[in-house]
């Protein structure tokens, strides 16, 4: 499998705030044109949660939305994938997280957008930058900036909270005004991790990741053959012939719109094989509708429909917890894409 990395240099945002108004007058949803939300299979799936849900919901469902690199659905279709994707990873989230990672695949130019609207819109104090190397690794920088509208003390109080990661070298009081950077060690990938900063004992909002997920996505194609025969009849032979996934195989989804179909032939004798009516497709089957036509009494005709469709797969990733950074990359949480 060709492998292909999009890489993404604008890190995650968090402003500081006062209330949370900010989440309204500065929409992550204004900036769906300055993402880079293919980035990986988590932000994709935020970005069909948090944007496409609210911006096409309300379309004839038509609208063209793309799942990572298993294809482009309308939003009912990519709805129904992606939950089920969601399920099958056991992905556990927040909105708050969902809108973190949008928020990672800002463009430059919309990260400085977003950023000029929170803070024209709030006075904020404080702003709080991590480095894109905090969706791909273990250790990564945060970045401040801290320049009060008001007579702080100088120097003034830097209190840090860490859940599941650790800073030795995080300030404990910085200077009024100033902007500096410390790393962040990350404990585990397969827990979720939380930070919290305050400047001057003033409550911030906190920075919010989702665990790696434990499973991986495997992209199979799967394959069925149906013969069929006839010699002389009245009427036509009429058979749906599918791709069905076991009821004992749950942690598998079949991919809208990529069941396929081809027709081989034999004998056609005063008939014919052709696909008829519209197919039909949910997430454990897709099936078309196939006619072996007669039209004589002395017809003869055989030949075989072969139908395929993709098949994504949840497989355990080994050891979870207890590998490399290389490794848990293809977790494909924040890891690369599968090309096509």
């Amino acid at each position: 499998m060709r492998v292909e990395i999009i890489s993404v240099a604008v890190g995650l945002i968090l402003i500081a705030a006062p209330s949370i108004s900010w989440a309204d007058d500065c929409d992550i949803v204004n900036y769906k044109d300055k993402m880079s939300y293919h980035k990986d299979i988590m932000t994709n799936l935020a970005y069909v949660n948090r944007i496409a849900s609210r911006e096409d919901r309300s379309k004839t469902d038509n609208a063209d939305i793309s799942v990572m690199n298993y294809g482009s659905f309308s939003y009912g279709d990519a709805s129904r994938l992606t939950s089920s994707l969601e399920s099958l990873l056991d992905i556990k989230w927040t909105q708050h997280d969902q809108e973190e990672l949008l928020t990672a695949t800002l463009t430059e130019q919309g990260s400085k957008d977003y950023i000029a609207c929170l803070q024209s819109k709030n006075m904020q104090n404080f702003v709080v930058t991590l480095s894109d190397a905090a969706t791909s690794s273990d250790e990564f920088i945060v970045n401040y900036a801290w320049k009060p509208s008001y007579a702080a003390p100088n120097p003034s109080i830097f209190h840090s909270t860490l859940l599941n990661a650790s800073s030795p070298d995080a300030p404990a009081k910085v200077g009024t005004p100033s902007s500096d950077s410390f790393k962040v060690k990350r404990g585990s990938m397969f827990k979720p991790l939380e930070l919290s900063f305050h400047v001057d004992h003033q409550p911030y909002p906190s920075i919010t990741l989702p665990a790696f997920p434990t499973k991986k996505l495997v992209k199979q194609i799967r394959t069925n053959m149906q013969p069929g025969s006839l010699y002389g009849c009245t009427s036509s032979l009429v058979q749906p012939v599918c791709i069905t996934l076991d009821n004992n195989e749950q942690d598998a989804v079949i991919v809208p719109n990529t069941f396929k179909a081809s027709i081989k032939t034999t004998i056609a004798e005063r008939g014919g094989i052709v696909e008829s009516g519209a197919r039909t497709y949910n997430d454990r089957q897709a099936c078309g509708r196939f006619v072996w036509i007669c039209g004589a009494g002395d017809a003869h005709v055989a030949g075989t429909v072969t139908v395929d469709a993709m098949v994504l797969k949840a497989v355990p990733v080994p050891g979870a917890g207890a590998q490399t950074m290389e490794e848990v990359g293809e977790t494909l949480m924040f890891g690369p894409a599968a090309a096509k």
